[in-house]
């Protein structure tokens, strides 16, 4: 493996960026200057002011078509049109007004309760908000003012008992189990015992996701097939890794992990500093959701990622077609959520890696077996309550 040495750094002196009067840390330069110079391809331009030095104007039309005389700031927009796009996701809103709690929000619940109803299984307060997003209904829009109000709407429509459940992955009830009789328990084992349903299997199969919102639909599609499910939050510690490593090691099959994740700086480096540091457990890896090809074929949202994650630089330079694609043209990243995905398109995504590596044959056999162990369990249970009568 190929590692690429860290840039010459010294705190010594003032950067030497134009109209910057910050401590110098990287090769002569303050950290976000040498930010602006890699992704800019080496021109050190004074801090967004890129469209300005370019001699570019904003253009974005008014309602009687008149474009916008003032110099370029950001993204394309003078600076006013920015903060609106930032602010709404839409430059031509002029104020809340148009959003918020001054939105009709009865009509655009309604459609939202129809969404969550329409999928198998829950979904998560995120997915909701994207769904919304692409259908555009009611003018709902992809920024956080939006995605406040649907949080505390459909809260109280729950309350009410008007919305249905979402996916809440952070908070449970831990409880231990009890029974009323010795049959009372062989009635339960009978209902859930199960084999290993990957036994017989070539492959060691691990579903992973960045998030822990996912867990309970990747549970609700394929905990019939008993295939591990990780969740990363974030960065997995080196405590988790090593148990997921034993956990290989324990069984004598390749094994293969099917990952998803967001799309953005963090997104990548978190998946791939997993793989590096677990290269040695793996017959193969693969991400199974988000990549580039993906935003454009399930047209996804596209939003702005934070400039000060450490691993933005390395990011855009590795997708610089694709940021200069969707006009993220200075130091600020794109990014996309995996929850923007549909969750039919995702369970489908995750459905046709697991049957690149998964034997029909041998869970079918595996089925009817355990399909007898229940009638033996069933035989002990009819025994036992005639003794007890």
């Amino acid at each position: 493996m190929t590692t690429q040495s860290a840039p010459d750094s010294t705190r010594s002196g003032s950067c030497t960026g134009p109209d910057c009067d910050r401590a110098a840390q990287v090769k002569g330069l303050c950290r976000p200057c040498y930010k602006r110079q890699r992704v800019n391809g080496g021109d050190l331009l004074p801090a967004r002011k890129i469209g300005v030095a370019k001699g570019k104007i904003c253009g974005f039309p008014d309602k009687a078509g008149t474009p916008c005389p003032k110099p370029m700031y950001a993204k394309g927009f003078c600076h006013t049109h920015y903060v609106r796009w930032k602010k709404y996701g839409d430059a031509s809103i002029v104020k809340t007004a148009v959003g918020g709690e001054k939105r009709d929000w009865a009509p655009i619940l309604a459609h939202a309760a129809e969404i969550v109803r329409s999928y198998d299984t829950s979904v998560t307060l995120r997915q909701l908000h994207y769904r919304l997003v692409a259908s555009g209904f009611g003018g709902y829009l992809n920024n956080e003012s939006d995605y406040h109000y649907l949080s505390t709407k459909t809260a109280a429509a729950r309350d009410d008992g008007l919305f249905p459940d979402l996916i809440d992955p952070g908070r449970v009830i831990r409880e231990l189990e009890s029974w009323s009789s010795p049959a009372d328990a062989l009635s339960d084992a009978e209902r859930y015992y199960r084999r290993d349903r990957t036994e017989g299997q070539p492959y060691q199969l691990f579903l992973a996701v960045e998030k822990t919102g996912l867990v309970e639909q990747l549970s609700d599609w394929f905990d019939g097939l008993g295939i591990p499910i990780l969740a990363f939050k974030g960065r997995p510690s080196q405590t988790y890794r090593k148990r997921i490593e034993r956990r290989i090691r324990s069984e004598h099959r390749p094994a293969v992990l099917l990952y998803a994740g967001d799309f953005d700086a963090s997104g990548i480096a978190i998946y791939r500093d997993f793989v590096s540091k677990t290269a040695g457990s793996w017959e193969t890896t693969r991400r199974v959701a988000l990549n580039a090809e993906q935003i454009s074929e399930f047209d996804l949202s596209v939003n702005e990622g934070k400039s000060d994650d450490p691993n933005t630089v390395p990011f855009m330079e590795e997708f610089e077609d694709l940021h200069e694609e969707h006009g993220f043209t200075d130091s600020t990243p794109l990014q996309i959520e995996v929850d923007a995905i549909d969750p039919n398109d995702l369970h489908a995504l995750f459905q046709t890696a697991i049957d690149d590596y998964w034997d029909v044959d041998a869970a079918t056999e595996l089925l009817e077996e355990e399909a007898n162990d229940k009638r033996t369990l069933s035989a002990m249970i009819e025994h036992l309550e005639e003794e007890a009568s």
